[in-house]
Order: structure tokens, then sequence, then C-alpha cells
């Protein structure tokens, strides 16, 4: 009871940019649209068997990592977000949903323009949360009790280099 087994699995976006690279996924976007779609929907198939095999086999959290953004903003457009991004990952969202499995969601940088998607996904928790990057008053005004920040609230400057003092704060 002390211990839950959570299930991490890069998202859609992430396995493409370990063969493909980002730059070369932004000019797929463009170049070849409907060769990347098929891509992802291979990707997705793949990963919503590996996320039901590990909910039947009894995960407590389903942790879905994609960088879909950076410290100045969205790596791409809400649009595009959706089209390549969103409509994939919910698949394997989804499959832990029908099992009851909580999904946090990672991505590092400026991620407050997503949250209302994330919350329409059904992610119930978000890592990290970047405090140099949001504002925190706003977060907890718009989100407080709707969505979980979980592990560390700044992977960038304080817990790095930042005083004990700071850290504990």
């Amino acid at each position: 009871p002390e211990t839950s087994i959570l299930f991490n699995m890069p998202g859609v976006w992430t396995l493409l940019d370990n063969i493909r690279s980002f730059e070369n996924l932004f000019l797929d976007i463009y170049d070849q649209p409907t060769e990347l779609k098929r891509l992802l929907t291979r990707y997705s198939d793949v990963m919503a068997a590996i996320t039901r095999r590990a909910c039947q086999i009894g995960i407590d959290v389903f942790y879905l990592q994609d960088d879909i953004s950076s410290t100045n903003g969205l790596l791409m457009s809400p649009q595009l977000l959706q089209e390549f991004v969103w409509e994939y990952n919910s698949r394997t969202v989804e499959v832990a949903r029908q099992f009851n499995v909580p999904v946090f969601y990672h991505s590092d940088g400026k991620t407050m323009d997503i949250i209302p998607v994330l919350l329409d996904l059904g992610i119930k928790a978000i890592n990290p949360f970047q405090p140099h990057l949001h504002n925190l008053s706003e977060f907890q005004t718009k989100y407080l009790h709707k969505i979980a920040v979980y592990g560390g609230m700044d992977n960038t400057y304080i817990l790095p280099s930042g005083t004990l003092n700071q850290i504990n704060q």
C-alpha cells in the first residue's frame, strides 16, 4: 500500500522526435502531412495496445510525456497541436481512462495555454510547473482543484542552483 506503479510512456511527438528531430518534424507537417499522419496513426495504435496491456496488469498511474512547449511558449499553434499531437495522444489517454487509471502529463516549458486541452482530455496532473514561466496566482485562480501539479515546481533554476532556503519555499 505504500507504493504505486507509474507507467511512463513517451507521447507521439516525443517518439517521432527521437527518429526525425524537431526540425524535420516541423518540415514534415508542411511537406508530408499525409505520411506523417499515417505514421502517427500507427504509433498511436501501438501505444494504445501497450497502454491497454499495462492497465490490465495493474498500473496505478499512466504518465504521458511530450515536450510540446519551450520557455517561450508552445512549439506550434494550437491547431497544429490538435491535428498532429492531441488527436493521437488522446487514444492512449482514453484507454487509461477506460480502466479508471489517472493520467499525468509532462511537458517542460510554458504550458499554461494547454491546460484547458489537458483538462478536456481528462489529464489529472501536470509536471513540471515552472513558476518563472507562469503566473502562479492565475493558475490557482483558474485551475485549483481541477488539475494537480506533481514533482518539481522548477527543475531549471531553483532545484539545480537555488539556495536551501529557496528550495524549501
